[in-house]
């Protein structure tokens, strides 16, 4: 396939047409089916879990899969179908947290065994793990609650204040700083809490557009996130615009090794993940993935070995980032229903 060559300048972006750096060639690792009952249900977005395990929840039934051989480690049933808009999140000790569709959220020992569960009284709209194991949700009556990740305990629980943004519907889950403080968008909002009391730190808005996906850290603690408009970097400590990608809408991108940064586009006809490295002041492009007639619907997760995990309309890619080849994709809609 001919890959053209995508230079990232500031707030400018020029094509040029390009050598063929690499092409696509697929072979397939392994094929994981859920049982019958369990197809053509929402499922959530895949989390990488300890020793590579790949974790997501789909109908009644939280899965872990092992990514090297798509066998099932385990499976957890509950009564109540699993939220599908919540992925389940990992914490440092391996510990897995997930919620179902009436606001109780669970703490899980990798191997699948329950810990504690905790009711949030209300439908949870994500969860997130701090740095010393503490876990953050949000129900959708816009409480916030700060639960210790080994007992179960409330730290603190605030009922957030409405924000006057243009793009309401738009809000993140949230994103955890190298100082522990709690990042995330709502529309052209970003808000920075203090993770010990909740209370507001600084907001910033976007005058030009809404805010897309959740926010990314990278190894100098700048956030990143995707707009209407691109891509841009924040200051932690006070929320000024560091760097700003005019590129056109973009996903929030995923931050890999020396702050490589992997996205999607969606595009006429097809969706892109792109791959682009800072090389002095300029964003080049490592490589692309264009999916023919297809739609990116999860955002790139970064495995063992660089892989880079996705979820497509036509079903799962995985891509390999080291030696730039598509390792697999099962092109099967059935196995990756409805995904949010």
């Amino acid at each position: 396939c001919l890959i053209l060559g995508i230079i990232f300048y500031g707030n400018a972006l020029a094509v040029e047409v390009g050598e063929v750096i690499w092409d696509l060639e697929s072979s397939q690792d392994w094929l994981f089916q859920p049982p019958v009952n369990n197809r053509n249900r929402s499922m959530t977005e895949m989390t990488i879990g300890t020793d590579g395990i790949i974790l997501f929840c789909l109908g009644h039934s939280l899965y872990a899969i092992d990514g090297k051989t798509g066998n099932k480690r385990w499976e957890l049933n509950r009564s109540s179908p699993i939220n599908a808009e919540v992925a389940p999140v990992v914490g440092k000790n391996g510990n897995v947290y997930f919620t179902n569709s009436t606001g109780m959220i669970y703490a899980l020992t990798d191997e699948g065994s329950v810990i504690w569960q905790f009711n949030a009284d209300g439908r949870i709209d994500f969860i997130s793990i701090g740095i010393n194991g503490t876990v953050y949700a949000r129900n959708t009556s816009d409480y916030l609650y700060s639960i210790d990740g080994l007992t179960g305990e409330i730290n603190w629980s605030i009922k957030q204040r409405k924000h006057t943004s243009r793009y309401p519907d738009y809000i993140s889950r949230i994103t955890i700083g190298h100082n522990g403080d709690l990042y995330y968008s709502i529309g052209d909002l970003i808000i920075a809490l203090d993770h010990r009391s909740g209370e507001l730190i600084w907001e910033t808005e976007n005058s030009d557009a809404f805010f897309k996906g959740d926010i990314s850290i990278d190894g100098d603690g700048n956030l990143w996130v995707g707009t209407g408009n691109g891509i841009i970097s924040l200051d932690h400590n006070n929320g000024s615009v560091k760097e700003s990608l005019n590129i056109g809408e973009s996903s929030s991108p995923t931050i890999g090794k020396n702050n490589k940064l992997y996205f999607y586009q969606h595009q006429t006809g097809n969706s892109i993940i792109y791959s682009i490295y800072k090389d002095g002041n300029i964003w080049r492009e490592s490589w692309r993935y264009r999916g023919i007639d297809d739609s990116i619907i999860s955002h790139p997760v970064i495995g063992e070995d660089d892989k880079i995990y996705a979820s497509m309309a036509s079903g799962v890619i995985i891509l390999d980032s080291k030696n730039k080849t598509l390792k697999y994709s099962n092109g099967e809609p059935y196995y990756v229903p409805n995904l949010i």
